[in-house]
């Protein structure tokens, strides 16, 4: 075994010592020999033999290798002392010898025990020790079995090989103990039966299989289980038995694996790169796993990584969960680096914490559980074909890579932490909640998609009531994305989109509070059955589409959208305030409606399509503001009572469009809709319809050919008011209030409603009315200047103003049967022609003042009932074009009556101060008494062919008299006549022929003929 010889000379007088053994060559028949027994008397020392045995060698004993045989064959007899075989009974000793042999145990056989200073050769047979063996000098088991009841020694030092056969069989109790070297070769199996192998030493495996049967390998600290070469997979497997790491298992080789029971409290290491080691599932460790290269799998079952445990990783390092069904349970604290979770189920236990580190790690088809939580402070990346599931709770600390078109099932909780980056470049994908109100995916650093032209989910099921929300950055490079809510979930973060790229909000109930953003060229559209939430002052800076649901500010908040934005249908509700600096555009059909308490308009609103919004809030455009109108139809309709309005303070502006577009409060509550801005229409007509008082201090351009109705309510127009162009202001129904001095030049149509002036108003525009009224202030004046004006139906013209026709304009009445009712003051600077038949009834303060031209054109036609027609000296009465009677009642007349066809009666007196009295040839002016009374004086002028005829009644001659300058024939009586008070004085270049005309003249005043 050895050279050394102090070792050899210790053995040999160790064993001549005990057993008195002599080395003759005559190798005498050995007797057992009987036990020396030394006493000690006064310092010396006695030996007396006590027994001598010399029958058969019934009891144990020693029997020592002497090599009589000259070989190093176990079974030549003669290399015995006792010249026989050891047997049952014996303890087989072989002492150091010279040289290196090896001796060769290869048949079957039992001894006692075996201490052997010598290599011994297992190699046939079945070898049984009763008890201990102590290979002193090492062993070679190649085929056989070899088992003991006891422990089978193989020192420090010492080098052994196991190349085929068994260790332990059944019915024995065999420990190994090894503190030397042990070498594993050979493509057969091995099997460690009924035994235990403690390795406190080296165990190295280059080939085959070691099935540790109804066994226990124990790895003890501070041995090294090495694994190299080809073995078979697994190279260590169990049947009904352990194997138990405490020291170093180390493997440089490629796939293979350990089965059954393995429990590790030491280190298993795998060193080389292509190594792929698997640890078989079902079992608890509490020791390190290094896989400085090559990977270390976990296998299928239940494996608990207890306190104690820890993962490290270097070069190609890797660790893989990666066994479908399988649970790997984490149960304490412990970080991992290099990990590939690619399936099975990593359950991390209460309050513990499975941190992920360093580069390299994977996660695909796994599953997160536990209640405790994974946190990545490393990078993991996301690959494979299947997705994964996580019931526990991921955080991310580090770097998460979404690269493949994958999309993660979350029934428990997602936290990006602050600071971390979850980067997707996947083309499709997502993060989908759908846990219940327990599960919900928190960002509060990046996510951020760099790659992908897909659809990317971040999606919180409608089942139950998960939450999906922001609180970092979301910034959106590429591609599309969708944030689904299922429940309140709040945004405190931002939304960076870039340009082309869009991200749409649906579903649930979805907030964004203090410091949430959604900035960039990107589009963020909001739609399904959504409420989004305006818990703070927020601004959305990119394009954004309302396209569903309800965005809702709360009170005393503020929404700023200052880009493009889109509206399409939903509604935009809340006590708080929307406002819109960037450009809105109404495109469809269909438009958010508006139920906000504020929606303010600063920027530019296009209205192109025919949806009319559905106002219940305030709409309120600013004087920056800008609403353009291209739609062929559309509108803004205010219905939310008293509590809503729409209100311009900046500019409406309707440029193309050939239908009705409508500005409307709805007659239910007292909205109000008004312009104190400016109102162009450009094209088609409007309708501005009013419920309450909208006062509008505003400016309503009107372009030719357009036209707006003010309908409904009432609508006032204060300072600053005007209605102006080419166009037509109709006024229908309800009433309007012109409070403020003003100039109106656009046409002006009152088709049923009562306009009420009660300020100096000037119309240059025509004013056409064909019901309803008109109501002048007291010592104010409505003014129709430039143009002609009609009033073409019935109706009240009435208070204590004057409506007064300009010298520049004329007034058409045509009452067409309706009648007239006058009961304001009708100045006339210009020309009134009353067209058709119908009644001027004036009453109360009713008076007609004439300066112009009042021409009578229709026989029907009447002024009556008490009211004054009053024709000063420039002004001209005049009956023309139609034959007839037209009757009037009181006129007072000092300027020119011209009667040109038909006749004129005028039966309620009046105070006749000269004049000048033009009747042609055929027609007659006629006067009469059916009330009131008549006062002429100064002189009055009449010609004509035709005649002035008095049908009864007083004449009162009033002043110094009265002239008659008549033609002659000119002026007859046809009824009963009184004329009293001044004298009468005919010229005498007039005649003095008087035709009674049948009547009877009673004159009680002076009558001359010059």
């Amino acid at each position: 075994m050895s050279s050394n010889r102090t070792r050899t000379n210790f053995f040999r007088s160790l064993f001549k010592t005990i057993f008195r053994h002599s080395n003759n060559s005559n190798k005498p028949q050995k007797r057992k020999m009987a036990p020396v027994v030394e006493t000690f008397s006064r310092g010396r020392r006695h030996r007396s033999t006590l027994v001598e045995v010399l029958e058969t060698r019934a009891l144990l004993a020693t029997v020592t290798w002497d090599g009589g045989a000259g070989t190093f064959n176990w079974f030549d007899a003669n290399n015995w002392d006792t010249n026989a075989v050891p047997t049952t009974a014996d303890d087989a000793v072989i002492p150091d010898l010279s040289g290196t042999p090896t001796i060769a145990l290869n048949a079957t056989t039992t001894v006692n025990s075996i201490t052997s200073a010598e290599r011994i050769a297992f190699s046939v047979g079945t070898i049984t020790i009763n008890n201990a063996g102590s290979f002193l000098g090492g062993l070679d088991l190649s085929s056989g079995t070899l088992s003991s009841n006891g422990s089978l020694v193989t020192p420090v030092g010492t080098t052994n090989s196991w190349s085929g056969g068994t260790l332990g069989r059944s019915g024995t109790s065999t420990v190994v103990d090894n503190a030397g070297t042990w070498s594993f070769s050979g493509a057969a199996s091995r099997n460690l039966q009924n035994a235990t192998f403690n390795n406190t030493g080296t165990f190295s495996q280059v080939a085959g299989q070691l099935v540790v049967n109804t066994s226990a390998f124990n790895n003890q600290s501070g041995s090294t289980y090495s694994v190299s070469g080809s073995p078979s997979s697994p190279f260590l497997t169990t049947l009904s038995g352990s194997v138990n790491n405490a020291g170093l298992l180390t493997c440089s080789t490629t796939a293979i694996s350990i089965g059954g029971t393995f429990s590790n409290t030491g280190t298993v290491q795998t060193t080389a790169p292509g190594t792929n080691l698997t640890i078989p599932g079902g079992n608890s460790h509490s020791g390190t796993f290094d896989a400085t290269n090559g990977t270390i799998t976990f296998g299928t079952g239940a494996t608990n990584f207890n306190t104690g445990t820890t993962f490290s990783a270097g070069g190609t390092g890797a660790f893989s969960f990666n066994t479908g069904g399988a649970n790997y349970n984490f149960n304490d604290d412990i970080s991992i680096t290099h990990a590939g979770f690619s399936a099975g189920n990593i359950v991390v236990a209460a309050t513990k914490t499975l941190t992920v580190t360093g580069t390299g790690n994977t996660l695909s088809a796994a599953v997160i559980a536990g209640s405790g939580q994974v946190r990545n402070t490393g990078t993991v990346t996301l690959t494979g074909a299947s997705s994964p599931s996580i019931s526990g709770t991921f955080s991310n600390a580090g770097t998460f890579n979404h690269t493949a078109a994958l999309s993660i099932g979350v029934t428990g909780h997602v936290i990006n932490e602050l600071g971390a980056q979850y980067l997707i470049t996947a083309n499709t994908g997502g993060l989908n909640v759908s846990g219940g109100s327990t599960s919900g995916i928190q960002n509060l650093g990046t996510i951020q998609r760099t790659a992908g032209t897909g659809t990317f989910n971040f999606n919180a099921s409608v089942v139950g009531t998960p939450t999906i929300e922001n609180d970092g950055v979301v910034d959106l490079q590429t591609g599309t994305a969708t944030w689904q809510g299922a429940s309140d979930s709040t945004h405190n973060g931002s939304f960076l989109l870039s340009n082309s790229t869009t991200l749409t909000f649906s579903s649930g109930t979805q907030s964004f509070g203090t410091g949430s953003t959604i900035s960039g060229q990107g589009t963020a559209v909001f739609n399904a059955s959504t409420a989004f939430n305006i818990s703070d002052d927020v601004t959305f800076s990119s394009r954004v589409t309302i396209s569903g649901g309800t965005v809702v500010a709360a009170s005393t908040k503020t929404l700023t959208l200052s880009d493009v934005v889109d509206f399409q249908s939903g509604a935009i509700n809340g006590t708080g305030t929307v406002v819109l600096s960037g450009t809105g555009n109404v495109a469809g059909a269909s438009v958010p409606a508006l139920g906000v308490s504020n929606f303010t308009l600063t920027g530019t609103m296009n209205h192109s399509g025919t949806a009319s919004w559905g106002v219940t809030g305030n709409f309120g455009i600013t004087g920056t503001g800008q609403y353009l109108i291209t739609a062929s139809t559309g509108g803004l309709n205010v219905s939310g009572g008293a509590t809503s309005s729409i209100r311009n303070q900046g500019l409406i502006r309707r440029t193309a469009g050939a239908g009705n577009f409508n500005f409307v409060a709805s007659i239910a509550g007292t909205p109000t809709v008004e312009n104190d801005g400016t109102v162009e229409i450009q094209s088609g007509t409007a309708t501005w319809q009013g419920a309450s008082d909208s006062t509008h201090n505003g400016t309503f351009d009107l372009s030719s050919g357009t036209t707006l109705t003010f309908t409904n309510g009432t609508q006032s127009f204060g300072t600053g008011a005007g209605i102006i162009g080419a166009g037509s202001a109709t006024f229908s129904s309800g009433i309007s209030n012109f409070t403020g001095a003003g100039t109106y030049s656009a046409a002006i149509n009152a088709t049923g409603a009562t306009l009420n002036f009660s300020d100096n108003n000037t119309l240059q525009g025509a004013l056409t009315v064909s019901s309803g009224g008109i109501t002048v202030s007291s010592a104010k004046t409505l003014s129709l200047a430039a143009t002609t004006h009609s009033w073409n139906a019935g109706g009240t013209l009435s208070g204590a103003g004057t409506l007064q026709v300009a010298a520049t304009g004329t007034f058409v009445i045509n009452p067409n049967g309706a009648g007239l009712a006058l009961q304001t003051i009708l100045s006339n600077l210009g020309t009134i022609n009353v067209t058709t038949a119908g009644a001027i009834n004036m009453s109360g303060a009713g008076t007609i003042s004439n300066a112009g031209l009042i021409d009578l054109k229709n026989p029907a036609a009447t002024l009556t009932n008490g009211g004054i027609i009053t024709n000063t000296s420039s002004g001209t009465l005049r009956k023309s074009t139609a034959t007839g009677t037209v009757t009037l009642g009181r006129v007072d007349n000092s300027g020119t009556i011209d009667v040109q066809t038909g006749t004129l009666s005028m039966n309620q007196g009046g105070v006749w101060t000269g004049g000048t009295y033009t009747v042609s040839s055929g027609a007659l002016l006629q006067t009469t008494l059916t009330g009131g009374s008549w006062t002429w004086s100064g002189t009055m002028t009449g010609s004509g062919a035709g005649q002035m005829k008095h049908l009864g009644g007083n004449i009162a001659i009033a002043g110094s008299g009265v002239t008659w300058a008549f033609a002659p024939g000119f002026f007859t009586y046809g009824a009963t006549t009184t004329v009293s008070g001044q004298p009468v004085t005919v010229p005498a270049t007039k005649g003095a022929t008087f035709d009674l005309n049948g009547g009877t003249v009673t004159v009680s005043s002076t009558f001359n003929v010059a």
